[in-house]
C-alpha cells in the first residue's frame, strides 16, 4: 500500500510539474481556468495522500457515510469558496483563483477521494 501511494504521489507530482512548466512556457494551450482547476485538483490529490501519513485511518467508520461525505463535502466546500469570493468582491477586493466553486470542489473532491480510496 505504501509503495502504491509513493508511486501515485510521484506520478501526480511529475504531471503537476510538467503541466505547470508547459503552461508557463506557453507550450500547453489551455484555458487559464482549466489549468487552475487541474492544478488545484492535483494539489488535492497530493494533500490527500500526504494526509494519510499523519492520519492513516478513516475518520468515518461506516462506508456508506464515507461515500456520502465524498459526494456532499466537495459541494459544500465549493459553495463556501464561491461565497468567500463574492464577499471579497463586495468589499472591493479581487477574488483569488481558489475562491471559485470549481476550484474548491476539485481540491476537496480529490483530497476526499484519496482518503476514501487509500485510508485503512
Amino acid at each position: 500500500m505504501e509503495l502504491l501511494i509513493q508511486v501515485l504521489a510521484e506520478i501526480g507530482l511529475q504531471l503537476l510539474f510538467e503541466a505547470t512548466v508547459d503552461g508557463l512556457t506557453g507550450r500547453m494551450k489551455i484555458d487559464r481556468s482549466v489549468g487552475r482547476f487541474l492544478l488545484l485538483t492535483g494539489l488535492g490529490v497530493f494533500s490527500g495522500l500526504m494526509s494519510l501519513l499523519a492520519f492513516p485511518q478513516h475518520f468515518i467508520s461506516r462506508p456508506l457515510l464515507r461515500y456520502g461525505s465524498l459526494g456532499l463535502t466537495p459541494l459544500l466546500i465549493g459553495w463556501l469558496m464561491a461565497q468567500i469570493g463574492r464577499w471579497r468582491e463586495t468589499r472591493g477586493r479581487e477574488r483569488s483563483p481558489l475562491e471559485r466553486f470549481w476550484a474548491g470542489w476539485g481540491f476537496a473532491f480529490a483530497f476526499g477521494l484519496m482518503r476514501v480510496t487509500f485510508a485503512r
